[in-house]
C-alpha cells in the first residue's frame, strides 16, 4: 500500500459510530473525537481505556487492524503523525 492509499471498502471491520470520523479524518484530515485519537496516535492502554466508549473499546481490535491494513501509514502511530496529517488536510489536502 503506497503512502497515500485508502481503502474505505472494508469500513465495516470499524464500529459504526466511528466510521465517519474516521473517514473524515484520512480524507479531509478533520481531528476526530478523542477516543478515535487517542487510538490513532497510539496511545498506552491506559490513555485509550480513558477515552473511548464501551463500543470503541469492544471493537479496539479491529480498528486495529483496519489502520494498519487499508489506512495510510504516514496518519497514525504517533502524534506528530497525526497532527501533521491533520495540518496537510488529509489525503485531499488543505484547499488555498
Amino acid at each position: 500500500m503506497s503512502a497515500y492509499e485508502w481503502n474505505p471498502a472494508k469500513l465495516d471491520m470499524v464500529p459504526e459510530h466511528l466510521r465517519g470520523g474516521l473517514t473524515r479524518y484520512v480524507e479531509q484530515g478533520i481531528r476526530p473525537g478523542g477516543g478515535l485519537l487517542s487510538i490513532l496516535m497510539d496511545r498506552r492502554l491506559s490513555e485509550v481505556l480513558a477515552a473511548c466508549d464501551d463500543e470503541a473499546l469492544a471493537g479496539l481490535r479491529n480498528v486495529h487492524k483496519f489502520l494498519f491494513s487499508y489506512v495510510p501509514g504516514i496518519c497514525h502511530g504517533d502524534a506528530k503523525r497525526v497532527y501533521d496529517w491533520i495540518d496537510r488536510g488529509g489525503i485531499l489536502g488543505r484547499k488555498a
